[in-house]
Formats: structure tokens, C-alpha cells, sequence
């Protein structure tokens, strides 16, 4: 179509915006969340799953608090992928008890399906990354945080995707003992509109 900008005299051409294919989910895309898990205060952390169904593998997954932040005190310590499923845990030095979910996205394993991983030294009172990395001839579809830390004393502070390749988390220990932090990338093949 054709219009004149009013006050400046010149024809314009408007091109129709293209239209864009919505990608489709991968085959046997389902997202599986847990029941709430009850997290007691405690210096301890809490742990749970969620389970992909048969015939699928984990592509992503998390955790996320019923009370939000709002809860002072509360943080995510693990948030990682495991056989067949999603594992967190949660710190709770609220007071009062909390409770969480997991989730977990899954689909049919794609061509090239691998976890990596990548385990750093988490030093007393410091913030510390790992950088778990892809094979070749793969990208990374998502990825998770581990901590050996058992208590409320280590949370991640961040995580997700530097590059198409690479996935790096962090984990701050605010704890006067020595640990250590994991990434995990899940890495495949490059899906259609990746």
C-alpha cells in the first residue's frame, strides 16, 4: 500500500509485516509439576523431584517458591537435572515454614542429547561460577546448579546460557567451610528455529 505522510508530501510504501512460523514443540513436550513440598525452617535445606514421563528426558526444569522472595530468608541452593526427572532444594531461615514446586520440562531425547557438567571450588564467604560447555555439533537447551552445601548457607545467585554453547552458575557460600558448585548444561542436537 501507498500513503502520503501528511505535513512532508512523500509516497511511502508500506510492506505487510512478515509472517513469522511459531516454533513447535519437540515430540512428547510435556511440563510435569510437583506437588507443594513442605520446607520446615530449618538450617537445613529440603529437597524434591519432579518426573518426566516415560519415554521422555529432561530439557529444562526449576523450582519455585509458593510465597515468592517474600519470605525472608528463604533461597533456591540446587536446581539441577537428574535421571529422568528435576531435583531443588530449598534453604528456608525464615522462621516459619514454607513450601515449594519442581519443575520439569520434557520431550522425546533429541539427536546429540548429553549432560555436561562442570564443578568449581566454592571457597568460604565468596561467590564462585562453573561453566559446564557443550560437545560439538551441539547447543544448549538448558541447564541446572549443584551444591554440595546441605545447609541454608549456600544459594545461587545466578544461571543461565552464555553463548549457544555454554552454560555457567553461580553459587554464593556464606558458610566458613569449604564447597563446591556445579553447572550442568543439557546440550542436543540444533532444533528448527533454535
Amino acid at each position: 500500500a501507498a500513503v502520503v505522510m501528511p505535513g512532508v508530501g512523500v509516497l511511502v510504501a508500506l510492506a505487510a509485516a512478515p509472517a513469522f512460523a511459531a516454533a513447535t514443540a519437540p515430540p512428547g513436550y510435556r511440563i510435569v509439576r510437583s506437588p507443594d513440598i513442605a520446607a520446615p525452617a530449618s538450617i537445613f535445606n529440603t529437597g524434591g523431584d519432579a518426573t518426566c514421563p516415560s519415554g521422555t528426558v529432561p530439557w529444562g526444569g526449576g523450582a519455585s517458591m509458593n510465597n515468592g522472595f517474600a519470605a525472608r530468608g528463604t533461597s533456591i541452593n540446587t536446581s539441577e537435572p537428574i535421571t529422568g526427572g528435576w531435583r531443588a532444594r530449598m534453604n528456608n531461615a525464615s522462621g516459619t515454614a514454607q513450601t515449594f514446586v519442581v519443575d520439569v520440562i520434557c520431550a522425546k531425547k533429541p539427536k546429540g542429547y548429553k549432560v555436561a557438567f562442570s564443578t568449581a571450588d566454592n571457597p568460604p564467604h565468596s561467590n564462585t561460577s562453573a561453566t559446564a560447555t557443550c560437545p560439538t555439533g551441539t547447543v544448549v537447551l538448558s541447564g541446572g546448579v549443584f551444591s554440595t552445601s546441605d545447609t541454608t548457607a549456600a544459594a545461587v545467585t545466578s544461571l543461565g546460557p552464555s553463548g549457544q554453547h555454554k552454560f555457567t552458575a553461580s553459587m554464593a557460600n556464606t558458610s566458613n567451610t569449604d564447597q563446591r558448585v556445579s553447572a550442568f548444561a543439557i546440550c542436543g542436537a540444533k532444533p528448527p528455529k533454535y
